[in-house]
């Protein structure tokens, strides 16, 4: 679509355009100028099919390039704000550890569908879940006194979680409510809302707050697209079914530098760090115990 059928406030205007447009014909007359002397002529925007080809030019001069490449990126926006999309997704996790005990491996395959609804958007999401923690080897079986033929055979379930999702972009809020997946023995409503918005009237600065059914999480950074930095905040309440709950607290941030910011790529370095408490220790895979990760404090550095 050229940048013409977009309503006049959304479109973006660009100097020297009466350069870098052209005639394909060979007597055609030059564009007559009908400024005043001393006034500057009235400036042409690019068609979108335009910005593109001065976009890929190596010979135009990268002032002409830099303003079709933000013609071409504010049409962009304008058209993804106003359009729906199909998200298909695949995450395999599993874990080197001795199977039917600690073994286990979770594959994850959401499907999400995001409309426009006026200047929000609404989104359904589908998560099938399968998981397999594997058989237990009958020399394992013998530690619990069960020999071969107490053996447990192949551990598997397989669920579908559902969840809705609001988004208001131009505030910067997003919430979504949903279940854990259905078809395992325990389902739980799940659900969340955060906010991400600037601080005040600097668009450098940003906040953002993260508040989940036992849970939340407040950052804030800035980026000022020379030097950036963030520091975050959370604490979350972990419970479950034959298990004991357990508390989590976490604290981190850093700075970082562009070595390189430029429309097609970007180059940074930088310093992060992080520190994590358990109120006790899950790690263990016996009855009555999570099976994850939970130190009671863990400090890491990052480069």
């Amino acid at each position: 679509a050229a940048a013409s059928a977009i309503p006049a406030p959304a479109q973006v205007s660009l100097s020297g355009g009466r350069a870098l447009e052209t005639n394909n014909a060979p007597d055609a007359p030059a564009p007559r100028d009908t400024a005043y002397p001393g006034q500057i002529a009235a400036q042409q925007p690019l068609s979108a099919a335009r910005a593109q080809s001065v976009r890929g030019n190596p010979f135009m001069a990268a002032t002409d390039r830099d303003q079709a490449s933000s013609a071409q990126q504010a049409l962009n926006r304008i058209l993804e704000q106003r359009s729906g999309f199909v998200s298909q997704g695949l995450t395999v996790r599993s874990n080197n550890s001795e199977s039917g005990l600690s073994k286990l491996t979770v594959v994850e395959t959401p499907l999400e569908i995001n409309v426009p609804a006026g200047d929000n958007r609404v989104a359904v999401r589908v998560t099938p879940v399968s998981l397999n923690a594997g058989s237990v080897k009958s020399d394992a079986g013998a530690r619990f006194g069960g020999g071969t033929s107490g053996a447990a055979g192949s551990q598997s379930d397989k669920g579908v979680g559902l969840a809705v999702a609001f988004e208001r972009p131009e505030e910067g809020l997003k919430a979504d409510i949903g279940t854990t997946p259905m078809g395992f023995k325990y389902t739980t409503v799940a659900g969340g809302a955060s906010v991400d918005r600037p601080l005040g009237d600097n668009p450098d600065l940003r906040y953002g707050l993260n508040v989940s059914a036992n849970g939340g999480r407040g950052q804030i950074s800035y980026d000022d697209q020379t030097i950036g930095g963030y520091g975050y905040g959370s604490w979350h309440k972990l419970v479950g079914n034959n298990v004991k709950s357990n508390t989590r607290g976490e604290v981190g941030g850093g700075v970082y530098w562009y070595l390189r910011n430029a429309e097609d790529s970007k180059l940074t370095a930088g310093l992060s760090l992080m520190g994590m408490s358990y109120d006790n220790d899950q790690s263990y895979f016996t009855y009555g115990h999570g099976g994850y990760f939970s130190p009671q404090s863990f400090y890491a550095i990052g480069v």
